[in-house]
């Protein structure tokens, strides 16, 4: 008996019959139609042997059986079709579970080190070198800073600053809403979106789609917002951009990059908050630099005064919805009419 790669093939002596050779081509055939993986090699090493078996003439053989045997084993070779369809899905697999193995690593390369990018972020956002002022209008500073001078296709990065009579976090959670029809109302450009992945409370991965621009494709992101609330009152919320497998790019949008700080602290006068943000995007695609930057300059001003415009509207709602006067002004005359009473008694008494 002589073993190939699992499959025993019994040679029979020199003085055999012919046809104890059918035996194992009907053997070999079934395994063939299995399609083993694992097969393919063993054919072509059987082929081999039946050749070899042909060329000799056993006693009772002819010339006309051996050739009927090289056909046979010839007709049962892999077609070269199969053998490139197998392939081309093997590497496909392979491509895939390698795309898969790259998002969990970027992930996991985020989840190292989020301290030090929030701490990064806010020491750029309070320095006040390299910083432009572009503009002061409404109650509004803007800022400009060019990465890398020597580079005309370089995005800005804008600085933007604005003060509103409202508390930090009630800020703080109107910039965060989830409800799009209320987001649209300061950032009109805001086309929709989702939340593809929390990781806690206050953070998580989220996919946002903007409107289109006259001829232009509408851009999309995807960013990770990080928010933190700290002990003096102070709110940051930190947007990275990233990748995730539930956000696939699509051909209806450009994939854009956006990273930014939003800061919230208290005023020096404890009745309101100042609202710093810092952004740096790139819509990509075919848009010139000079535009993308033509217009990161001035679309801060916008967008600031109506979110301020909005959070000081709805927290003086709430005030009043929220205020007590009618309680209170029942209490006091109450306490006048017993005040009154007293007197009174006080003067039957004398």
């Amino acid at each position: 008996s002589i073993n190939f790669c699992g499959i025993v093939c019994c040679v029979p002596p020199a003085c055999a019959r012919a046809r104890n050779f059918s035996c194992i081509t009907l053997a070999a055939r079934e395994l063939w139609a299995s399609r083993e993986p694992y097969f393919v090699s063993t054919l072509s090493s059987a082929a081999v042997l039946s050749d070899a078996f042909g060329a000799h003439r056993c006693r009772g053989g002819s010339a006309e059986l051996a050739r009927r045997r090289r056909v046979g084993w010839d007709g049962m070779a892999p077609k070269p079709a199969i053998l490139i369809l197998c392939v081309g899905v093997a590497a496909l697999a392979a491509v895939v579970l390698q795309v898969s193995r790259g998002d969990h690593d970027l992930t996991a390369k985020y989840n190292a080190a989020p301290s030090r990018t929030m701490a990064d972020a806010l020491a750029d956002t309070k320095s006040t070198a390299n910083w432009d002022p572009v503009l002061h209008a409404k109650g509004v500073r803007v800022w400009k800073r060019v990465e890398h001078a020597e580079r005309t296709s370089a995005p800005m990065a804008i600085k933007s600053s604005v003060y509103a009579a409202v508390p930090p976090r009630f800020f703080t959670d109107l910039l965060l809403t989830r409800d799009y029809d209320t987001a649209r109302l300061f950032n009109p450009t805001l086309d929709g979106g989702r939340d593809v992945e929390w990781f806690s409370k206050h953070e998580r991965i989220s996919h946002v789609r903007t409107k289109p621009v006259l001829i232009l494709k509408p851009r999309d992101f995807v960013v990770r917002v990080r928010r933190e609330s700290r002990g003096d009152g102070t709110e940051l919320v930190l947007n990275t951009n990233t990748v995730h497998r539930l956000a696939p790019v699509a051909q209806s949008h450009v994939r854009g990059v956006l990273n930014g700080l939003h800061l919230v602290e208290l005023s020096k006068d404890r009745k309101g908050c100042v609202y710093t943000m810092t952004s740096q995007m790139d819509p990509k695609g075919s848009i010139p630099m000079v535009i993308v930057n033509w217009f990161a300059m001035r679309r801060p001003l916008q967008y600031m005064v109506a979110l301020r415009d909005l959070a000081e509207a709805r927290y003086a709602g709430a005030g009043e919805e929220a205020a007590p006067a009618r309680p209170r002004r029942r209490l006091g005359r109450l306490f006048s009419v017993l005040r009154r009473g007293a007197r009174r008694r006080a003067r039957r008494i004398k």
